[in-house]
């Protein structure tokens, strides 16, 4: 009996903003582009995370048509050690309203 081997994809994950130019010549070398998007990291607060987080995906997106572009990390922090992350900015309730967000745009 013979296995057919399933074919391997080739990416390389990266938070999106490199994709705009950085990495502009991997593109041609990856099956699709992955992306990490973390809002919170960014300063944004919950209500403007998926709305920032789709600008993220459709900022890459919107460069390489013709790649398919995969959103492989994103998240919602639920403490804050006080450097970066304003701590009145994190919750569980927060994360949990991230995740339903995300989970109901892809």
């Amino acid at each position: 009996m013979i296995k057919k081997r399933a074919k391997q994809l080739v990416t390389f994950c990266e938070n999106y903003a490199p994709w705009h130019k950085k990495l502009a010549d991997l593109v041609a070398e990856v099956d699709f582009i992955s992306i990490h998007t973390y809002p919170v990291w960014e300063y944004k607060n919950i209500h403007e995370a998926l709305e920032y987080t789709k600008q993220n995906f459709f900022s890459v997106a919107d460069i390489y048509p013709d790649k398919l572009v995969v959103i492989t990390e994103a998240g919602w922090a639920t403490n804050s050690n006080g450097r970066g992350i304003n701590p009145s900015n994190v919750s569980e309730e927060n994360q949990q309203i991230y995740y339903n967000d995300l989970m109901d745009w892809t």
